[in-house]
Parts: C-alpha cells; sequence; structure tokens
C-alpha cells in the first residue's frame, strides 16, 4: 500500500540574535505528512512520502515523530526513515512485542537515552540503527540538502497476523 502526500504544514522561524555578533541565525523547521494504513506481511509496504520545499537548505540537525502509530502486534514492525538520495537510518525493527497498541506518539533522536521496549509505549527513543551501531542516527542526514525530492518513511509487517496505520509523522529539524 502506498499512500501519497495529502497535507504539509510547515514553518520555518529565524532563531537567535542574526546580526548581534552573539552567534549565528538558525533556522528551525517542521513538516508533517498524513501517514496511513499499514498492510499486514506479504500485502504490501507501507510507503509515506514527505516533500520538503527547495528552501530548505544545508540539514544541521533532524528529529522525527510518528504520531498516532496502531497496530494489533507492533513487534512485527520494522520502520525506516530513508533521505532522497536513497540514504536511511533503522528507527526501530521488531520492538514492542506481541501487546496491541492504539495510537502511540514516538518521538526519535539522537540524544534520547534508548530504544522502543515491549510493551511499545508512547515516549522519546534514539533509532535503533544508532544504538545498535547500524548506522549514524540523524547525524547520517547532516549537510544533506533535502528540498525538493521526498523523505520517504517506511514501515514493513514483517511476520503475519496484524495490520496497523500511522496518523502522520513529523519532521523537525534546523539548517
Amino acid at each position: 500500500t502506498t499512500s501519497l502526500l495529502a497535507a504539509t504544514i510547515f514553518w520555518m522561524v529565524p532563531v537567535g540574535p542574526a546580526d548581534s555578533g552573539e552567534g549565528p541565525c538558525q533556522d528551525l523547521f517542521s513538516f508533517t505528512a498524513l501517514g496511513g494504513p499499514i498492510a499486514d506481511k506479504g500485502q504490501g509496504l507501507a510507503i509515506f512520502q514527505l516533500f520538503l520545499p527547495d528552501s530548505v537548505g544545508e540539514i544541521a540537525s533532524l528529529e522525527l515523530l510518528i504520531d498516532g502509530l496502531s497496530h494489533a502486534r507492533p513487534g512485527d514492525l520494522d520502520l525506516f526513515l530513508i533521505a532522497p538520495d536513497g540514504a536511511f537510518i533503522e528507527l526501530m525493527t521488531d520492538r514492542g512485542g506481541v501487546v496491541a497498541v492504539t495510537g502511540v506518539d514516538l518521538f526519535f533522536a539522537d540524544s534520547a537515552a534508548g530504544v522502543p521496549s515491549t510493551p511499545l509505549l508512547s515516549g522519546e527513543y534514539q533509532p535503533e540503527g544508532l544504538f545498535e551501531g547500524y548506522d549514524a542516527g540523524f547525524a547520517t542526514f547532516v549537510g544533506y540538502s533535502g528540498g525538493g525530492m521526498p523523505w520517504l518513511l517506511l514501515a514493513i509487517d514483517d511476520a503475519a497476523g496484524g495490520t496497523g496505520s500511522i496518523g502522520s509523522f513529523t519532521l523537525f529539524g534546523s539548517i
């Protein structure tokens, strides 16, 4: 199942003293896209797209919120964030066990303390790829100019027996 971008919310705010000599002006951004259904194993991948505008310059930091995750067996899920050039990070793989969840909010940041556990609860987590040493986490995308092409949230259900959905997802960052 493929879900195309249905809605995007955007804001960029200058932060800090731009001309006071106290430090650089930093632009913060937040972009949100709607999620959709997550099919059971063998019934297709869930690929959710988010377009950053060309005006987003070189990325200095990035974080991700998955809002409203529901699944009959969250331990069946593998979640990845994929940049337009194919670079990706592992957010979580097979975490959360077999206890159904409804409306869970997962905030992923490199600075978080741990990875999602069982049972899967709303909270702030480190991307599993960074925690396990498989990838560099969101630092993978530092220096990347990510506007104009889609970023993808990939949700794979790798075991039969349950479906789910994602309400929305938001990229937060600075340039």
